[in-house]
């Protein structure tokens, strides 16, 4: 994003002159950002492909308890990411709070 787009995207946010929606059309004009939401779409992908697509869920409490086991027990403690230099979520917060006890001590 140029900054010349990103300075329009911090001005349309902070526009009192615009309601919400009006904002939020606004700042869709800088699509061309990538780091917008490619984590978000990144981790919705991966979840349709490894845990939705494979079942069928019958009430709220399975789809609710199938959720919990695949970001819980799995993307955050085991799944590396590329935006994380190939480690998991846990092993890249665990390797920041350790960098950061370090240099505090």
């Amino acid at each position: 994003m140029s900054n010349t787009n990103f300075t329009s995207f911090l001005l349309n946010l902070n526009d009192p002159n615009l309601d919400f929606s009006e904002k939020i059309y606004k700042t869709e004009i800088i699509k061309g950002y990538p780091y917008d939401n490619a984590v978000a779409e990144s981790f919705f992908k991966f979840l349709k492909l490894e845990e939705l697509n494979r079942q069928t869920f019958y009430t709220k409490a399975q789809l609710e308890l199938s959720l919990f086991e695949y970001i819980d027990g799995f993307y955050n403690n085991k799944r590396p990411h590329s935006a994380n230099s190939m480690l998991s979520p846990n092993q890249k917060e665990k390797l920041y709070f350790d960098n950061l006890n370090k240099r505090l001590n």
